[in-house]
């Protein structure tokens, strides 16, 4: 109780900047900044309730604390570095920009469960210690995954992860959930480990989902969302001989 009382008083001193010239929400001092999410989210709320377009996040590299931006409207989000304490909610957002959470530690469990973004998407080199959920989340350009861990289960199942994607040395230290999960896939993507894609045989621009059998490893996938197959290397001359000669 001691705590969350001296992290209110930090977020109550940290001073919101609201500049109309680049609609940027920035709160000072953010590399040591310590915000108590709820304290955030009202002043935000009540700072920013007459803007008239979705305001650009910046909270790079603070300590956020019980972090609830659920049903927000914003534009660019930097949370680069930024230390998510306690449970996070990012769900039912709507982000027309984009948003970088790269190299960030979620300490607790996280939701971005229905949120929408326009903009390329960075969760690269992010570490999600517990739960993390992407229920129903539409990504409607670049998302990445690379280098990251998911320490805990990792929920993707309905996800649109939109034209491509990436899944390079992402680690899961438990089970992950893609089912139902789909992508238009326009451009070369990598899938997560023990996953592959397939066209839908509803819509055939759609991929979707599928896990790979035990003891196989990923298989590269192509833009058209097929596995690519290996080359056909050419016959000597008396394998084809033997043949004949058995006919």
């Amino acid at each position: 109780m001691l705590q969350r009382q001296r992290l209110s008083a930090v977020a109550a001193t940290c001073a919101c900047v609201w500049c109309l010239r680049d609609e940027t929400c920035a709160y000072s001092n953010c590399c040591a900044a310590v915000l108590l999410g709820l304290a955030f989210r009202r002043q935000w709320m009540q700072e920013h309730a007459h803007c008239p377009s979705p305001v650009n996040l910046n909270l790079r590299n603070a300590t956020l604390v019980e972090f609830d931006l659920g049903a927000g409207c914003l534009g660019s989000c930097d949370f680069r570095g930024a230390r998510f304490v306690g449970q996070t909610r990012l769900d039912r957002c709507r982000i027309v920009g984009e948003a970088d959470f790269t190299g960030a530690i979620f300490d607790g469990p996280v939701a971005f469960d229905g949120t929408t973004v326009r903009g390329e998407v960075s969760f690269r080199r992010c570490q999600f210690l517990g739960a993390a959920s992407f229920v129903d989340a539409s990504f409607q350009d670049h998302v990445c995954f690379d280098d990251a861990l998911f320490q805990a289960s990792a929920l993707f199942a309905l996800t649109d992860l939109g034209p491509s994607f990436t899944f390079d040395a992402t680690r899961f230290g438990a089970a992950a959930d893609f089912s139902l999960a789909r992508a238009s896939m326009l451009r070369p993507s990598t899938p997560p480990e023990g996953w592959a894609t397939r066209r839908s045989g509803n819509d055939p621009q759609t991929v979707l989902f599928v896990r790979v059998p035990a003891g196989r490893g990923r298989p590269k996938t192509r833009g058209d969302g097929r596995a690519a197959r290996p080359p056909t290397l050419p016959q000597p001359r008396s394998a084809g001989r033997r043949q004949r000669r058995r006919g």
